[in-house]
């Protein structure tokens, strides 16, 4: 009799009426009293459960187009969340449990699947999402082309609350797709370098940022020619905002930074930083662990190198004005101009010339040297043989001596060389040296761990082509002569020849096969050819 007692509740007057009927002398059951458009009352052999479910999917897009915003890019991230669906009378969990879900901020092509569950069948109108913490990461242009970005986020025991209506779609295998539709974004408004925004989490506010980069560039003229370069390792750079009278570091972490040396012309970017909240800047300061400067000036016609570093245990810290442009896309640029030199003198040392330069670093001295260059040339000429071919040097090293016995090192370790073997017309540089110390050299020394000589020789109208390396394992270590010239432009050239094969013979061993004997500075090795 459960539909005649739901008949009842429902509608009371239409009981009398139906107790009259059922008196009558009919047939009457109580499935002529069911009503079959109920969804939750199926009727007799019909689903006995008054509450089905549904497969369904909860998906979210955002759809933030605030006014006089050209252009929006970011997104909504909530940890903890729990979605709930409002059926009419009460609010339905359809999450299993808290989640994570990131939303992208903009005109709400990219959706986010917050559940993926079966959601009892019913009329649903509204849905809630609370989330234990939610933040919110954005990048915007204004109407006045002015790029910002700022990041919000909800205190760590604040739960933000967005409610807001839902769309229910049927699908063609029956499940259900609700779809929520956020406002993250309602209005936006920027005021004192505060932006806030108003949607459906609330208003929430955060320092704005601008897009932003520092670069340096270096104006030194003293009035003689200077080029090279300063390196600053483990630099730090501030920026003094005036309106809250406070540096604001603008590095996020320690870096490397090479500014050149000269007119100015050249700018080393010292960061590309998105974060450097709107103000008024005036001042930049540089500190840096330590900070090398390589020089080379002319000094009355004659060049000079030098390399300096300021005499301090203690950071290197530069404090210079900054100018602030504003870019034609909105984005700035502060920019710093160093005077590493504002003057250079040369003066007589215990052990030779001293540059002496005053700038930026302070005043900074260092042992003066001559730009030169080493070269070698190679005059192998065995008797009645024509060689060709080349040696190869690895694992380089190039001593200068002016006694034989103190030598200087002018070469970087591991270097390798390509002498041309033939009559000595051709040169090689064995090193790109830039700066040895003023000095008067006599003697040169080459050491190398492996040394291959790749040759082809007509002997006795035969040609014999080999790979001959020094037969002793030890590293091959060839000491010369060495001839000093002056190139006239203050640089110099050290100048020695080789004689890699001074003398070449071609022997057969016992199994008939022929060897290939070299002699030369390099020592003598042969090697097997056919």
């Amino acid at each position: 009799m459960r539909p005649i007692v739901r008949s009842m509740r429902r509608r009371p007057f239409d009981f009398l009426v139906i107790v009259l009927t059922c008196l009558a002398p009919v047939a009457c059951t109580t499935s002529d009293l069911a009503e079959p458009d109920d969804p939750n009352d199926p009727g007799p052999g019909g689903d006995p459960n008054p509450n089905p479910t549904v497969a369904a999917t909860v998906v979210v897009s955002d759809a933030s187009q605030p006014t006089g915003i050209p252009s929006l890019e970011g997104q909504l991230a909530f940890s903890g969340l729990t979605v709930e669906l409002w059926d009419g009378s009460d609010w339905v969990l359809v999450t299993d449990q808290p989640t994570t879900a990131a939303i992208a901020l903009g005109d709400g092509a990219a959706d986010a699947t917050l559940a993926q569950t079966e959601i009892p069948a019913g009329d649903y109108t509204r849905a809630r999402l609370s989330g234990s913490g939610a933040s919110v990461d954005l990048s915007l242009t204004l109407d006045d082309g002015r790029n910002i970005a700022a990041s919000f986020a909800a205190p760590s025991d604040q739960t933000l609350v967005a409610e807001t209506d839902v769309t229910v779609s049927e699908n063609d295998d029956g499940s259900r797709t609700f779809r929520i539709e956020l406002w993250t974004i309602r209005n936006i408004t920027l005021q004192g370098g505060q932006l806030a925004i108003t949607g459906d989490l609330g208003t929430v506010s955060a320092a704005a940022s601008m897009q932003a980069s520092v670069v340096a560039a270096d104006g030194s003229s003293p009035g003689i020619d200077v080029t090279g370069t300063a390196t600053f390792s483990d630099l730090t750079v501030e920026l003094w905002d005036g309106d809250a009278e406070e540096w604001l570091l603008v590095t996020d972490q320690p870096t490397t930074v090479d500014v050149a040396i000269g007119d100015g012309t050249a700018s080393a970017t010292l960061m590309d930083f998105d974060d450097i909240p709107a103000g008024t800047y005036t001042k930049a300061r540089f500190t840096a662990q330590d900070a090398v400067a390589d020089v080379t000036a002319n000094l009355n016609g004659q060049d000079y190198a030098a390399q300096l570093r300021p005499p301090t245990d203690e950071p290197i810290v530069i404090e210079k004005d900054v100018t602030v442009v504003v870019n034609d896309d909105g984005s700035t640029t502060f920019s710093i101009e160093f005077e590493m030199i504002r003057s250079v003198r040369l003066q007589a040392g215990p052990g030779g010339m001293i540059l002496v330069i005053d700038g930026d670093l302070g005043s900074v001295a260092a042992a003066a040297t001559m730009r030169a260059g080493v070269a070698a040339v190679d005059v192998s000429q065995p008797a009645t043989v024509d060689v060709t071919g080349e040696v190869t040097f690895t694992n380089l090293t190039i001593e200068l001596s002016a006694d034989g016995e103190d030598w200087v090192k002018v070469s970087e370790d591991g270097g390798s060389a390509v002498v041309t073997l033939g009559d000595g017309t051709v040169a090689a540089t064995l090193v790109p040296v830039d700066v040895i110390a003023a000095g008067e050299y006599t003697r040169i020394r080459l050491t190398a761990t492996d040394v291959v000589i790749d040759i082809t020789a007509d002997i006795g109208g035969q040609e014999y082509a080999a790979q001959v390396r020094p037969s002793d394992s030890g590293p091959v270590v060839v000491e010369k002569d060495v001839e000093v010239i002056d190139n006239g432009d203050g640089s110099r050239t050290f100048i020695f020849q080789l004689e890699c094969v001074r003398a070449i013979d071609v022997q057969r061993d016992a199994g008939g096969d022929n060897i290939v004997i070299v002699d030369g500075d390099l020592g003598s090795g042969q090697a097997r050819v056919g």
